[in-house]
């Protein structure tokens, strides 16, 4: 309800001062007057290099590319771990500035995040090497659940015939519990 008052205050201010201060599409919500921008962007570790953000969200972590082509050369999309960094480094000026915030009193401040969403396809995959590597830390959250623990609406029982099929794949894609490889030569 906020939003849509907030919104039809803005059309109003347009249509007095005509100039454009908001923009709201399937794609983007852009606050020019504030300078602020909400979109998806590509997954790529050059474009999302420069721009200073108050949050970020990688979805489906652990389906991305890790490391370089067959080729040899870098990955320029889909490299997992330099969109992570690409974003991690994006969020450090709106970091540095809530920490300092919170430090002189203002403990009310939304805090700037990176949120990693997935479901693993291997060991080795992003979501799964981020989700080892942060275990103690007291600054991520980080959770692991299989479907029927994250979802109470779909008990184990409804996967039943998956896990009967293709037990590796029905373990990886709904028990939280991926192969060692993304690609195993021997299951």
């Amino acid at each position: 309800e906020w939003f849509r008052m907030y919104h039809a205050f803005l059309r109003e201010l347009e249509h007095k001062t005509g100039e454009e201060l908001y923009k709201h599409s399937e794609t983007i919500l852009a606050y020019r007057h504030k300078n602020l921008f909400c979109s998806p962007a590509a997954p790529s570790q050059r474009s999302l290099r420069g721009r200073t953000r108050i949050s970020a969200v990688i979805d489906e972590a652990g389906w991305f590319k890790l490391g370089t082509t067959k080729g040899g050369s870098d990955r320029e999309q889909m490299n997992g771990m330099e969109v992570y960094t690409a974003l991690k480094r994006s969020l450090r000026t709106m970091t540095t500035a809530y920490k300092m915030r919170l430090d002189q009193g203002y403990n009310n401040l939304p805090k700037p995040y990176l949120a990693m969403i997935s479901s693993p396809s291997a060991l080795s995959d992003l979501i799964m090497t981020r989700y080892k590597k942060v275990q103690g830390s007291r600054e991520v959250y980080s959770f692991k659940y299989p479907t029927w623990k994250f979802n109470p609406l779909l008990p184990k029982s409804e996967f039943k015939e998956e896990f009967r099929t293709d037990p590796v794949q029905a373990a990886r894609d709904y028990g939280c519990e991926p192969p060692i490889s993304a690609n195993p030569w021997i299951s």
